[in-house]
């Protein structure tokens, strides 16, 4: 095969990935014995060829693969059957550990959440990162020792967040509940460990790059230079996804050359001698390594760097995709866990589309072709040539796992990642250099003003309408598998032509365009999503690719879940407009909630009818101008075609759960949406008239629970369907027609208004 010819240890490091992933979804017991069977093969290799007197090429390789393997069956073996076995196997027991805080972590208004690690488990000496959810505001700060008892809970595995899965490749080998403050106890003494030595500095150094440069700029500063994205806001986050440059947020090659390469001009511009500067990089990029959180992109960077270095120092020759795969060989080696981390897979992969493939680019230089045009136009020609294939090559690359793991991609990606490259530079240096000198203005207002520009960029690009693409219909998947196989063959083949390395290109090109094709109509009109989870319920419109929400619930987190989950299912990557149709002083929740993920243009409030209201609606205007949402009050035309809010209507209590009625026009169908407490006696003369005229009824749980004695509300003849949502609604219905659709007790109904 091409790419592993003479380089052995590459072949190693790709078999010792394969066998990793398999090795994680393997029964305990076959991963040993697999193990046991590798060791035993290489040393049967080795035999044969002492006794040989002569280790040839072949068998060497295969002893080396051999011994990957096997190590990729014992790490895997150590981790997924012995550590997390402790937790795993005593789900919903109690257990008194002993151990320190390793680091706080975002949790709910009302909860703490830490990154413990643990020194004893029931008086027995053991080890292990634990996530410990404590629901109470505890006040454990990182470094301090504690002992507590608590209950093991199991990870709760949903479709949009394998809780199990993102625990395992962070590390953890299980979570511990804590319900009760007074069964933990702090000792007086804290820890002082490396790790949270070099916590502490990258907090303080980020926080005086928010002192220095303020506002999102400083947090954008922290996140590039330092790692550090805890200070950086959700819309950030989420503007830079959506813009589909995420990686420019985690530090990776780029970061690490363009820092290394300032740092070797500064040795140089001191007079030290080639020697010595390979000798001193190194400790300073595993300094660099240490201090930013030992993250996987920043460990294949700095593993590369410090082979490149060393290679110099010893006059040995260097290639960049056996000092890669030495990265993820020592990498897995040391982490078994990491198998299960999708930002290794995204960085080895494009890395590796780089390194390989670049030479196509660069041969687009070479020939008469190139001999008689200006020096200065050639450089700026292959400079911008070879910018463009960097990321047409790393973004063919990862199309494939973006489908698999996240379902979509951005066709901003490339363009953006072009446009902000040349600016990531100065946003590296220029936070550096007010880090060494505060008090330098220019440096200051350079680094702000930089920052503020790379921010302005992510947020135009995030803005623009459907920019988001899906990868999961069938035409994109056959073009996926497609790419995949064009690119494993353009790696291992040796090609005559150049120009076949071009075939990855062509097809993740397609790839983009049949799923920005993918927002022409379908034909079946808007659909209507009906989601109700216990009493919280919401209805999702969708047309195309855009959507509107009508919230009916208390703010619940959950059923800010089930919202994006339908998006998903509806094809859908952006919220036009979120619908309140009441108020609720946890509804700031759900919009903090759902703007971590989705991009909301829009919130429509009922008219305020009394102070409480106004109070909660001054607090939702607030919260929706953290996340740069326009607030609307009152109905009218929503954001789909042919749909408008005729009505929203709720009674004036200080009832915690209010009766509402809803009332949509969607093209020339009515929908009526009755909750339970707006069925009753007080109600019924003013919902008559809205049923009366509706084609859709849904009869929902929120509000006041209906009682036994029968209803008095008349039904149309002309309905199309009732939708029930507690089965006490119809049982006191008079009577139902019969030429409707009747559901009952319903979770989740999706049906079509043409």
């Amino acid at each position: 095969m091409h790419i592993f010819r003479d380089r052995p240890l590459a072949l190693g490091a790709c078999v010792m990935a394969l066998t990793a992933v398999l090795a994680q979804a393997a029964p305990g017991r076959l991963r040993l014995v697999l193990s046991a069977l590798c060791l035993l093969s290489s040393m049967i290799c080795v035999t044969v060829g002492l006794l040989k007197k002569r280790l040839g090429r072949i068998a060497s390789v295969c002893t080396l693969c051999l011994i990957s393997a096997a190590v990729a069956w014992l790490g895997s073996w150590f981790f997924f059957s012995c550590r997390t076995g402790i937790f795993s196997e005593r789900v919903g027991e109690e257990l008194t550990v002993e151990g320190y805080v390793a680091e706080r972590l975002n949790a709910a208004p009302h909860q703490s959440r830490f990154r413990v690690e643990l020194s004893e488990i029931d008086g027995e000496r053991s080890s292990g990162r634990v996530l410990l959810e404590c629901d109470y505001l505890s006040s454990l700060q990182p470094g301090e020792v504690f002992r507590l008892t608590g209950r093991v809970r199991a990870p709760e595995n949903t479709a949009a967040y394998p809780e199990e899965t993102v625990l395992y490749a962070d590390g953890y080998i299980g979570i511990l509940c804590c319900e009760d403050s007074r069964s933990c106890t702090v000792y007086p003494e804290p820890v002082q460990t490396v790790e949270l030595l070099l916590k502490k500095w990258n907090l303080r150094l980020c926080d005086r790059l928010q002192a220095v440069i303020g506002g999102e700029a400083g947090a954008l500063a922290g996140a590039l230079l330092l790692g550090n994205r805890s200070m950086l806001s959700d819309d950030t986050v989420l503007s830079f996804r959506r813009a589909g440059i995420s990686h420019i947020l985690a530090l990776s090659g780029l970061h690490v050359s363009v820092l290394i390469g300032v740092l070797e001009l500064l040795l140089r511009l001191l007079g030290l001698p080639r020697r010595l500067r390979a000798f001193l990089i190194p400790p300073a990029a595993l300094f660099y390594f240490g201090l930013t959180g030992c993250a996987p992109s920043t460990f294949r960077a700095v593993v590369m760097t410090c082979v490149l270095y060393l290679g110099l120092l010893f006059l040995e020759q260097y290639d960049s995709f056996t000092a890669l795969c030495a990265a993820l060989m020592l990498l897995l080696t040391v982490t078994p866990y990491a198998v299960l981390d999708v930002s290794l897979w995204l960085s080895f992969t494009a890395a590796s589309a780089i390194v390989l493939f670049m030479p196509a680019a660069t041969g687009l230089f070479s020939g008469q072709r190139w001999k008689y045009r200006p020096r200065w136009i050639s450089r700026l020609l292959r400079t911008l040539v070879t910018a463009l294939a960097v990321g047409l090559f790393s973004n063919a690359a990862i199309l494939p796992l973006l489908a698999l793991f996240f379902g979509s991609s951005s066709v901003f990606s490339v363009p953006a990642t072009l446009l902000l490259s040349p600016l990531l530079t100065l946003t590296l240096v220029l936070p550096a250099l007010v880090l060494l000198f505060p008090a330098f203005p220019p440096a200051v207002f350079l680094a702000e003003n930089s920052l503020r520009l790379m921010l302005a960029v992510a947020g135009w690009f995030s803005g623009i309408p459907n920019g988001t693409v899906l990868l999961d219909g069938w035409l994109q998947t056959v073009l996926l598998l497609l790419l995949a196989l064009s690119l494993i063959l353009c790696a291992v083949l040796r090609l005559r032509r150049r120009g076949w390395l071009m075939l990855p290109l062509a097809l993740s090109v397609v790839v983009l365009a049949a799923g920005s094709a993918d927002v022409l109509p379908r034909g079946k009109g808007i659909c209507v999503t009906y989601l109700r989870e216990e009493e919280n319920e919401a209805l999702l419109l969708s047309y195309w690719k855009n959507a509107v929400a009508v919230d009916f619930s208390d703010g619940s987190v959950s059923i800010g879940q089930s919202l994006r989950e339908a998006l998903t299912s509806a094809r859908c990557t952006e919220l036009r407009e979120l619908v309140f149709t009441h108020y609720h002083s946890k509804m700031s929740y759900l919009i903090a909630s759902l703007s971590a993920d989705t991009q909301i243009f829009a919130l429509r409030l009922p008219d305020p009818i009394n102070e409480k209201e106004q109070a909660i609606a001054a607090r939702l205007e607030q919260e929706a101008g953290l996340h740069g949402i326009p607030v609307i009050y009152g109905g009218g035309a929503l954001a789909l075609p042919g749909a408008e809010l005729l009505a929203c209507r709720r009674t004036d209590t200080e009832a915690v759960e209010v009766p509402v009625l809803l009332m949509l026009r969607i093209n020339r169908q009515i929908v009526t949406y009755l909750g339970a407490g707006a069925v009753q006696s007080d109600w019924a003369d003013i919902a008559q008239n809205a049923v009366l005229s509706s084609d859709v009824l849904i009869f929902g749980r929120h509000g006041t629970q209906p009682g036994t004695q029968p209803l008095s509300l008349r039904l149309p003849e002309h309905a199309e369907l009732l939708l029930f949502g507690c089965r006490e609604l119809m049982n006191a219905l008079p009577a139902v027609p019969e030429s409707a659709q009747i559901l009952q007790e319903v979770e989740y109904h999706r049906f079509f208004l043409k």
